[in-house]
């Protein structure tokens, strides 16, 4: 195939690590960053950032995940200031049976999960106060930041992200060929929606409903901290890990927080997320919020990622538009942009991707 243009639409880490690995095939590139520069409005920027390949139990996507983690290592190997914080990760967020289970399944695909009894959890985590029966550890699990993530891989990939409103995509029969901005169309063979949660109301433009169930996700930082906690935590109803900084970086659970949902004030929900941590924790000074956001999620309906081209009710393929929507975009990003690009500019598909096509989500409304 000749070698396309790539426009990417979207600056968080679906877009830097599609800007990567365009890089890395020689393809011109720009990239669009669809939202104010340090908004703090992208998923990324409010992400917990671990990267993992712990599902319930879905083969396709565990393969999918766990390729991805072997990615990342290798993007660290080559990419200047890419590097993992946090290393190492224990979950007992579900109980004993469950977690049996998920180890032994997990375990039987190749996964380096170990099962600890709390013994054995105390010795390596000295800082918790009471030490589950039981949990899951997996030493290869790890976290970016990842503000400084999408940095390295910019800057590896030499691209600028260019500041402008995308009001739509352009599309000429069932070709897209750019999309129309406040300062113009822009133009490119392959336009890459790397756009989050911003993704349906650009596939509206083309007469396409794209389905999504996001959540909303808060998370608290503390003040700087002496390093005391090197793991990620996944607990019943906190998950936190200690950042480069020092800074504990803590989380509710991962589910629908109905409590948000319903206006909770923010502060007070931050200060009752600490004051679990720090009942939970031994940490070496009293715990002092810093800062505090509320995220949403990138959540297709159904759960799993939807990667790849758009086919429409009964229309066909549309070519030159690449779809990537997905949670967790830190853990998925490195399979996934890698194994997109090869799609684009060989044509030929992934046998990774191919379970989680967008199909499903689709609704043409243009009928």
């Amino acid at each position: 195939m000749a070698t396309p243009s790539v426009l990417i639409i979207g600056s968080g880490i679906i877009g830097a690590g599609f800007a990567f690995m365009a890089a890395q095939r020689n393809l011109p590139i720009r990239l669009i960053s669809n939202l104010p520069v340090n908004s703090g409005g992208t998923a990324t920027a409010n992400s917990w950032a671990w990267i993992n390949a712990n599902t319930d139990n879905n083969k396709s996507y565990f393969d999918l995940r766990y390729a991805s983690m072997e990615i990342w290592q290798r993007w660290m190997q080559i990419v200047p200031d890419l590097v993992s914080t946090s290393k190492g990760g224990f979950v007992w967020d579900i109980n004993p049976d469950a977690l049996r289970s998920f180890a032994a399944c997990h375990k039987n695909w190749g996964y380096p999960v170990e099962l600890l009894s709390t013994d054995a959890i105390t010795k390596k985590l000295p800082c918790l106060r009471d030490a589950p029966e039981l949990a899951a550890y997996v030493p290869t699990e790890m976290a970016v930041e990842p503000d400084d993530a999408v940095r390295a891989l910019l800057t590896a990939a030499t691209i600028q992200p260019e500041q402008n409103h995308v009001h739509s995509l352009l599309i000429d029969r069932d070709r897209v060929y750019g999309v129309m901005t406040d300062d113009g169309p822009y133009k490119a063979d392959e336009v890459i929606l790397a756009s989050g949660n911003g993704t349906p109301a650009l596939l509206e433009s083309i007469g396409t409903e794209f389905e999504m169930k996001p959540t909303n996700g808060l998370l608290v930082t503390t003040q700087k901290l002496p390093k005391f906690l090197p793991y990620l935590l996944t607990a019943p109803d906190y998950h936190v890990r200690q950042t480069a900084n020092g800074n504990l970086l803590i989380g509710g659970t991962f589910h629908h927080n109905q409590s948000l949902e319903n206006g909770q004030n923010l502060q007070d929900a931050a200060s009752a997320l600490l004051s679990i941590v720090e009942r939970a924790l031994k940490c070496p000074v009293p715990l002092e919020v810093e800062s505090f956001s509320l995220g949403q999620r990138v959540i297709p309906k159904g759960g799993l990622p939807k990667i790849g081209r758009i086919q429409r009710l009964g229309r066909g393929v549309i070519s030159g538009l690449y779809v990537a929507v997905m949670h967790s975009g830190i853990s998925n990003v490195a399979a996934v942009a890698e194994q997109g690009i090869l799609e684009i500019t060989t044509g030929l598909p992934s046998h990774l991707l191919e379970p989680f096509r967008p199909e499903n989500n689709l609704i043409n409304t243009n009928d």
